[in-house]
């Protein structure tokens, strides 16, 4: 009986470490191959993703140029022109200079958030491993832009108010929601709840394979790539370029104020140069590109997986 009962428990330890290894196997196989077609199809990613995530970076730049430079000559614009004395008149203008720079980063997020629901839709219409033209998907999401834009919204909030609750909650629903934009590329015309249902049906049963999943292309696109272009830059000896040019604005920023009232806060001994947080920005500002151009490695793993298990 006992030799029974032991052969048993050692097959079924056998079942769980064949499961384990099949279910890494594939894993690694979605990444291979969303690497293999982001590769084969780089130029037109490339080309597509540039506006999404340069618009977002000149918005940001106009936004806080302009601001900059009002604030630092507000005294000399004051002086020469008095109807800037009004507080009101003068917060109006701050606000009309920045517009521009907001209208070209808005309508850059908004050409992101479609783009991670156009490349979903395109990975599935692959031909000879080539994407045709991906502004063509484009359409399938404008389509139902109100829908679309309304589940990122309630995923948002959804994952947002379950961290308030506590973080490995958030972390978990997280996973769970993973999949929602997939499930909208895949099914327009389901409603908001459907993809939500859809999304957590996906991960039910499979959570250890789909956090792998979001690991590796979390440590690819967000850790590694960044890391090995940001490198690339300081060996070239580039980094400088883009380091002293951020300096020359953060320099008259107030960093002695700031380290004060940090270390008051925190009762440690912090402080903050200016070629520090230069150098911390041109980082923020890699991993920002980086990430932004690795997006169709993302979009594409995760239909795969999505697609694999919704069949």
């Amino acid at each position: 009986m006992r030799k029974k009962s032991k052969k048993s428990t050692r097959k079924v330890k056998n079942e769980i470490i064949d499961k384990t290894q099949s279910n890494i196997g594939l894993v690694f196989t979605v990444i291979s191959e969303s690497l293999k077609l982001y590769f084969l199809n780089l130029d037109k990613f490339l080309k597509y993703m540039t506006f999404p995530i340069f618009g977002q970076i000149i918005g940001i730049i106009l936004i806080f140029i302009c601001s900059y430079f009002f604030s630092t000559n507000f005294e000399v614009i004051k002086f020469r022109y008095p109807v800037f004395q009004n507080v009101h008149f003068a917060f109006l203008i701050l606000i009309l200079i920045t517009i521009p720079g907001f209208l070209i980063f808005t309508k850059a997020f908004y050409d992101y958030l479609i783009a991670i629901g156009a490349i979903c839709h395109a990975s599935l219409h692959l031909k000879d491993n080539k994407i045709e033209d991906i502004k063509f998907y484009n359409e399938n999401i404008t389509a139902h832009i109100t829908s679309y834009l309304l589940l990122i919204l309630i995923t948002s909030i959804i994952i947002f108010a379950s961290s308030a609750l506590f973080i490995v909650g958030a972390f978990i629903v997280f996973i769970y929601l993973s999949f929602v934009i997939q499930s909208f590329a895949l099914n327009e015309d389901s409603n908001i709840l459907e993809h939500i249902a859809k999304s957590i049906n996906t991960v039910k049963g499979r959570f250890f394979i789909t956090f792998l999943l979001l690991f590796f292309m979390f440590v690819i696109c967000y850790l590694l790539l960044p890391d090995m272009i940001h490198w690339g830059f300081i060996w070239l000896n580039w980094d400088n370029i883009f380091v002293n040019f951020i300096e020359i604005y953060i320099i008259k920023l107030p960093l002695v104020q700031i380290n004060d009232l940090l270390n008051s806060l925190n009762s440690i001994n912090i402080h903050i140069d200016s070629l520090m947080l230069s150098k911390y920005i041109f980082k923020a500002f890699v991993t920002f590109i980086v990430t932004g151009y690795t997006l169709p490695i993302r979009d594409i793993a995760m239909t795969l997986f999505f697609r694999r298990f919704t069949k």
